[in-house]
């Protein structure tokens, strides 16, 4: 569970007076998974919720950046190291503090060979139609370039099958 401070700042939660309850839904059921509340200070944020039977309460300062065309930016303050993050993550035992301090990474660093290639090869897919058909608009050499990588992952990926499978028998297959 994470609180973003681009999209808290889009919707007006940090105006001071400002009070309510943020949800996180289940991905696949829709149903609310947690929620917590909170009160919009001005230059602060105040969270309550609750970690089992533990109420918890935490003050989150904010700090701004000027942008270049006006207005002004909002960062969280991260509540253990001050850094400026625009994202909290809530860890049990420390409440919610920044991925550093979480000791948090992102898939992709602990993703293996195999999976990088599924992502890879995902995200090569997605530029292409159902059934890799060219988009309208799209260059037949854009085209090609991706099945290129498609193909090159499925490869990688059929490489690496047979060298687990060498490791794994080296006698030869068992059957």
């Amino acid at each position: 569970m994470s609180i973003d401070s681009r999209r808290w700042q889009r919707e007006g939660i940090f105006t001071a007076g400002r009070s309510g309850t943020w949800q996180w839904r289940d991905p696949y059921t829709g149903k609310p998974s947690a929620t917590i509340s909170y009160r919009g200070l001005g230059d602060a944020v105040v969270l309550q919720y609750s970690i089992g039977d533990k109420q918890m309460h935490q003050h989150i300062e904010l700090t701004h950046t000027g942008c270049n065309f006006g207005g002004a930016r909002t960062w969280f303050a991260c509540p253990n190291c001050c850094r400026r993050v625009a994202k909290l993550f809530m860890r049990s035992g420390a409440g919610f503090i920044c991925r550093h301090c979480g000791r948090l990474r992102y898939a992709s660093q602990s993703t293996d060979a195999v999976g990088r290639t599924w992502l890879k090869q995902y995200k090569a897919e997605a530029k292409l139609d159902k059934y890799h058909v060219r988009p309208k608009g799209m260059h037949h050499a854009t085209r090609a370039k991706l099945l290129t990588v498609i193909h090159a992952c499925e490869e990688q990926r059929d490489r690496a099958l047979c060298a687990f499978m060498t490791a794994r028998f080296p006698n030869g297959w068992p059957w």
